[in-house]
């Protein structure tokens, strides 16, 4: 399914789900592994392991060079948006996962393509999201011939582009078909763990046309787990609390306890302040909020800390 975002691009627009979404338990391949290889392309089995994934929307902007994954995503179940400029889809896609709680796919053309994206990507990183970068590359015999927007250790920096490192919680380069049940099972893993994951599968032009023959996608899916925190560490924190004055100080992190905030805070009387990005978790009109930290924050939140200073934050 395609949708084109080029006139008003805007992630508040996204429908929003009843209620954010803590895990999720994507479709278990079954059906396509039964199905012959014989005229799957290696982009559609990339777009089948997206929607395996629990993929449900992919961001970006189509080019010569990815073709062929643009097609194969948009004749998959995956909603397709296409936008002006690939930082605004980044963007965009980290807004989703967040509202949806599904993981969010950015997609790319060689060259400019990838490095346009990749302040939203850093974002991402910081900020926890899930979100999988799909990028095209220059392919294997044109790399160093100075290609059309080539794209390739040759004239991109390979360290921290198209490796693991302080963008890519994991990054790699699709050379063959036999390459991908490894990488599905690696996203599937980075996607299960608790916290953000952003990856980077960048794939080159002939490869994305290249036949599965008998390869084969891994036949699993994502289920991914809330933490807790011990009965001990619950304990030690109440006898903290309890022995002097407190201030609740909330972060992007708390978005989904909501509730369980403005329960602890109404019962103890404990004033509430939160940083900008968590805006809105606890009411601004709730008598015990006192103003958001930081940056264009509020002097009465610093007025407190200081007048007399609670004894916990």
């Amino acid at each position: 399914m395609v949708q084109n975002l080029t006139k008003k691009v805007s992630p508040a627009s996204l429908e929003q789900e009843e209620s954010i979404k803590e895990s999720y338990t994507p479709q278990v391949i079954s059906e396509s592994a039964e199905e012959s290889n014989e005229n799957i392309t290696v982009a559609d089995a990339v777009a089948r392991m997206f929607e395996n994934l629990g993929i449900k929307a992919a961001y970006g902007v189509s080019g010569g060079a990815m073709a062929s994954l643009w097609g194969a995503l948009s004749n998959s179940d995956v909603d397709v948006l296409n936008f002006r400029h690939e930082a605004g889809a980044a963007f965009a896609a980290i807004e989703s996962y967040f509202a949806s709680g599904n993981p969010t796919v950015v997609f790319t053309t060689a060259g400019p393509g990838i490095t346009n994206a990749l302040t939203g990507l850093f974002a991402a990183r910081g900020e926890g999201a899930k979100v999988i970068l799909l990028s095209a590359c220059t392919s294997a015999p044109q790399r160093g011939r100075w290609a059309i927007q080539e794209t390739s250790t040759d004239t991109l920096p390979s360290s921290g582009i198209f490796t693991t490192g302080t963008v890519f919680n994991y990054a790699s380069t699709v050379e063959s078909a036999a390459q991908l049940p490894q990488i599905f099972r690696k996203l599937a893993l980075g996607l299960s763990q608790p916290g953000g994951y952003v990856a980077h599968l960048s794939i080159p032009t002939a490869v994305q046309n290249m036949s599965m023959d008998e390869t084969q996608l891994p036949e699993q899916g994502v289920s991914c787990s809330l933490m807790t925190s011990s009965s001990e560490v619950v304990a030690n924190t109440a006898k903290l609390l309890s022995e002097g004055t407190f201030a609740i100080w909330l972060g992007f992190g708390a978005r989904n306890a909501s509730d369980e905030i403005r329960q602890l805070a109404e019962k103890t009387g404990a004033a509430v302040m939160c940083s900008p990005r968590g805006k809105g978790i606890f009411p601004e009109n709730h008598p015990q909020f006192i103003g958001v930290t930081g940056l264009g924050g509020h002097g009465s939140a610093m007025t407190y800390m200081q007048e007399p200073a609670p004894i916990r934050t």
